[in-house]
């Protein structure tokens, strides 16, 4: 079976983070959910 890169919730966390700082740093309210290939939701932060 082949197998392929996916993102865990480590990286799932700092993609959050990252979003959230730059949303805070130009003053958006905002949501972030980060997702895998599936569409899935990984990581969702407020």
């Amino acid at each position: 079976m082949k197998t392929k890169p996916a993102l865990e919730l480590s990286d799932a966390r700092r993609i959050a983070a990252a979003a959230q700082q730059e949303a805070l740093e130009n003053g958006w309210k905002e949501s972030v959910a980060a997702c895998d290939d599936g569409g899935n939701v990984t990581c969702r932060a407020r």
